[in-house]
């Protein structure tokens, strides 16, 4: 791709504002403008090949206090028809079947946006957000113009294939027990995920439709929406988080509200002994915070609180277990926990690593705690 075809129409009002002639050609307005090239351009990106990419330098020399100009975003299909070895009818279906990823779905990934200061580890930490997406085979975002003070940045994207069927059988036991689905990782091109699902075992038949939304309302918090309907009962779930999205993001939370119904049976011997209905409703939320870290990691503190009420009543027409269970309500904090993720990032590869330490587990503090108050009797925490 030339990098004329990516020029802005409105340079050659700049052009003559800074008293250059209105008949001067494209390339003498952007000398004028003190422009300067990537070596590597959005359209010689090459993402089977990054090794080759590694031994190229980007060749532009960014001054101090730059800031972003325009950000360009090119999606590509699937298979590269332009390829002879991809140049094949199958191939060539395949790019016409898919829906292409949107303009919108990459830029809600991306950290900055025009206006921004320049800060190139913002730009490496949007190409890993890019490359985590499992709809996309890889990702490229790097500037690729500089005209004075003005870093034009393009984000370069590939395609993977997302409808999937699942089908599956087994046997054991002697019961069967069949799963038949269709999932988008990328539905619609916007970056949500839309499964179907059902499930047919010695328990029960179910259908159950899972719903993911990893930008909700094109905000940083995720969303994930389940229902499921079943021969004994239902579920529904949801589920609001706001992670840590980047290196450096002060605080992280989330909530999320189950409820289900259906049938347990207790075996003997293999087989089906007695069986009683069980529902259940819990809640749940947790928040986090940074405290601390650098360009390449951080420190993260998080906490929690669980509620799960669980009631028990008997199945018409069937024996119930002996002794009965009974209902109960467990409300306990979630356990605290240290963090520490680190990124060692190059042009085009980033490694990370988590370090976790659990130093408040809620359920041990909780029997130590009661162990405390009453040392003449086992301690008992519901829940744990």
């Amino acid at each position: 791709m030339s990098p004329i075809s990516l020029r802005r129409p409105f340079r050659w009002l700049v052009a003559l504002a800074s008293g250059c002639c209105a008949e001067l050609t494209w390339a003498e307005q952007e000398a004028a403008l003190g422009c300067q090239y990537a070596e590597i351009q959005p359209g010689e990106v090459d993402f089977d090949n990054p090794r080759e990419q590694l031994r190229q330098e980007l060749g532009l020399a960014i001054p101090e206090n730059a800031q972003i100009g325009e950000v360009y975003v090119f999606n590509r299909e699937i298979f590269d028809a332009t390829d002879p070895e991809e140049d094949h009818w199958i191939y060539r279906t395949a790019n016409a079947l898919h829906i292409r990823t949107r303009e919108e779905a990459a830029r809600y990934q991306l950290l900055f946006k025009s206006g921004d200061s320049y800060d190139p580890h913002i730009l490496q930490q949007s190409e890993r957000a890019l490359r985590d997406k499992s709809y996309l085979y890889n990702a490229w975002v790097r500037p690729f113009r500089v005209c004075g003070r003005v870093v034009d940045v393009a984000v370069v994207t590939r395609d993977l294939w997302t409808l999937l069927p699942a089908l599956g059988f087994s046997r054991s036991g002697g019961e069967n027990t069949t799963i038949l689905g269709l999932t988008d990782e990328n539905f619609l091109g916007y970056g949500k995920r839309l499964a179907f699902s059902h499930k047919k075992d010695e328990s029960r038949t179910g259908f159950t439709v899972d719903y993911q939304d990893p930008n909700l309302l094109g905000s940083r918090w995720t969303s994930q929406l389940t229902l499921s309907e079943n021969s004994d009962g239902y579920r529904r779930a949801a589920q609001f988080v706001r992670p840590f999205y980047k290196v450096g993001a002060n605080w992280s939370g989330g909530v999320a509200y189950n409820r289900e119904q259906l049938t347990q049976k207790l075996y003997y011997r293999g087989d089906s002994v007695s069986e009683f209905k069980q529902r259940l409703e819990s809640y749940g939320l947790f928040s986090g915070h940074s405290i601390g870290g650098g360009a390449f990691n951080d420190h993260r503190l998080l906490y929690g609180y669980e509620y799960a009420h669980y009631d028990f009543s008997e199945e018409a027409g069937e024996t119930p277990p002996d002794p009965f269970p009974e209902d109960r309500i467990l409300s306990y904090p979630g356990s605290v926990t240290n963090t520490v993720r680190t990124f060692i990032s190059r042009p085009t590869i980033s490694i990370r690593s988590n370090r976790s330490r659990t130093f408040l587990p809620a359920c041990s503090y909780l029997r130590d705690w009661a162990g405390r108050r009453n040392r003449s009797a086992p301690a008992r925490i519901s829940g744990c």
